[in-house]
């Protein structure tokens, strides 16, 4: 990506969808990434030194540019453009629309480009991993940004895609403008979910907004549902925000790992567009949602439509036997789709998830896990959990050698994060 001058947009042609909304021609938008941040300059890591109380270097950032779909300016006509769109959005039973961001300065929020208007991610054959944020949050936690940072280092043939839900990106709070600037293939980008959704079976439940009935966890409930609607249109691995990659996973084609013995995760998953395993899984749980049930859209799901199309002898063959029917927790090929053991995605087991915390002798983290893809750290489990820097725990190692730029954010004035 490469950052460009300010200039005169002119007034994009508008178009109305079916609910009145004005959409600008994508072709004359002019928001992405590299307009509105100079991110040609040459990756630097941010390291402070012991003693300084050293900032990152944000002066690539374009404080000039007025374009007006920039969210800058006027705090209170902000405030009344986004109430009014809710409102209208609210007349069509559309429950997804994010409360206006707030940040220290307006245009401290960088305006997302839609997936779906990216030539690049739906090309045929695009090596595309995808992350998703499903509330309104506009700036990632520590452990999204080393996810995804992450991600990016060990796999720089593919583009590392952030679809966060609130359409913006605080670039002034953490490591974003310089991760941005390390890694040309880490995208943030949002996405019409109405869009999203369309052309899939679960568009009814988006539009009754059945996720966020009857449940403790809404927004767990419709990240559930939005991987599989973006898998399904764009294709590509699927990662949650919790891991820590340690590997190349760009040969991973058509994969799901168990999670447990019994349990097929859906944390870490590689399908191609349109593979009909992931029309199977949304036509379950659409024919029979269930919102107050974890995992009902997930795990459970997948491991449904596994043991229907696959269990008993219907064609599961474990990795190197004979012998047909499926083999809970171990490898196996079923419809074309490769089941990897548990540790290729969960080395460590949810139950012991406290173990990735605590210290340990010090010891490289592929050679502890020298069959492992990702470190997964059950975030639902372990949010509040914090980590000591230097304190030799398998979580702290694993982010010193591969999100660095975060970790060096993160302990920059505390030992804790």
């Amino acid at each position: 990506m490469n950052g460009r001058k300010c200039e005169d947009h002119g007034e994009a042609e508008a178009e109305e969808d079916e609910f009145g909304f004005k959409n600008e021609n994508n072709q004359a938008r002019k928001s992405s990434i590299g307009y509105y941040m100079n991110l040609s300059k040459p990756s630097a890591l941010f390291v402070p030194q012991a003693g300084e109380m050293t900032q990152p270097d944000v002066s690539h950032i374009d404080l000039t540019c007025e374009d007006p779909r920039v969210l800058r300016y006027d705090p209170a006509a902000l405030q009344s453009s986004v109430t009014e769109i809710k409102e209208q959005a609210d007349a069509h039973n559309d429950y997804l629309t994010c409360p206006a961001p707030r940040a220290r300065r307006p245009h401290d929020l960088l305006l997302l480009d839609d997936i779906f208007s990216l030539k690049e991610a739906q090309q045929e054959g695009s090596l595309n991993i995808l992350l998703l944020e499903s509330s309104c949050a506009v700036q990632p936690t520590t452990r999204a940004w080393c996810a995804l940072e992450s991600l990016a280092q060990q796999n720089p043939e593919a583009v590392v895609w952030y679809v966060m839900r609130a359409g913006v990106l605080n670039t002034m709070v953490g490591p974003a403008a310089s991760l941005l600037r390390q890694y040309s293939n880490l995208r943030p980008v949002t996405a019409d979910l109405r869009h999203l959704f369309s052309g899939t079976p679960l568009l009814r439940l988006y539009t009754t907004a059945a996720w966020n009935t009857n449940t403790t966890w809404p927004e767990v409930n419709l990240a559930d549902l939005l991987r599989l609607a973006l898998v399904w249109h764009l294709g590509g691995m699927y990662v949650d925000t919790d891991v820590v990659c340690i590997r190349d996973v760009t040969r991973l084609v058509d994969v799901i790992g168990w999670q447990e013995t019994s349990t097929l995760g859906s944390g870490v998953f590689h399908l191609r567009r349109h593979h009909p395993f992931l029309q199977s899984v949304m036509q379950r749980v659409a024919d029979g949602y269930q919102t107050n049930k974890w995992g009902w859209s997930g795990p459970l799901a997948f491991t449904q439509v596994m043991l229907q199309l696959c269990g008993g002898a219907k064609g599961l063959v474990p990795g190197g036997g004979g012998a047909k029917g499926l083999v809970p927790g171990r490898a196996g090929r079923c419809q074309g789709i490769d089941l990897l053991p548990i540790i290729a995605f969960y080395p460590v087991p949810a139950s012991v998830w406290k173990t990735l915390f605590i210290p340990q002798a010090p010891r490289p983290v592929t050679q502890r896990y020298p069959r492992s893809y990702m470190i997964h750290t059950w975030n639902q489990l372990s949010y509040r959990r914090p980590i000591v820097k230097d304190s030799g725990s398998i979580y702290d190692q694993a982010a010193r050698a591969f999100c660095p730029v975060t970790h060096a954010f993160a302990t920059a004035y505390n030992t804790v994060y």
